[in-house]
């Protein structure tokens, strides 16, 4: 091993040690989320049907990405389009949710597997 390496190392292992992996995140009650996650599915509809869905749409890329990054299983691969057509008919059926439950229960679609 060179001294670079070992360098590298001692500055490094301590800090990756430090990430939570997905089996030590606090229970769902005790999670808050911020941003576009918290408009509700009847606001994210009216949004995709104005075409004024950017942020909203954005946030939950951001919310999927960030779940990926943390999940040691390989997600299904989606494209944009095909997510946010998913959180659409998500929406549609539990229009009382917010838009974090559709990105969650992409994510969960997504870790499993399978296309949306």
């Amino acid at each position: 091993m060179t001294l670079r390496l070992a360098c590298l190392m001692t500055l490094f292992l301590p800090v990756a040690g430090s990430v939570p992996s997905v089996a030590q995140l606090r229970p769902e009650a005790d999670r808050t989320v911020y941003g576009a996650g918290t408009n509700s599915c009847s606001q994210w509809t009216e949004a995709r049907r104005g075409d004024t869905w950017f942020t909203a749409g954005q946030w939950v890329l951001g919310f999927v990405s960030a779940a990926h990054q943390y999940s040691t299983v390989p997600p299904a691969k989606a494209e944009a389009r095909e997510m946010a057509r998913w959180v659409d008919d998500y929406c549609r059926e539990h229009a009382e949710s917010d838009v974090a439950d559709a990105a969650k229960g992409l994510v969960e679609l997504l870790l499993a597997g399978q296309q949306p």
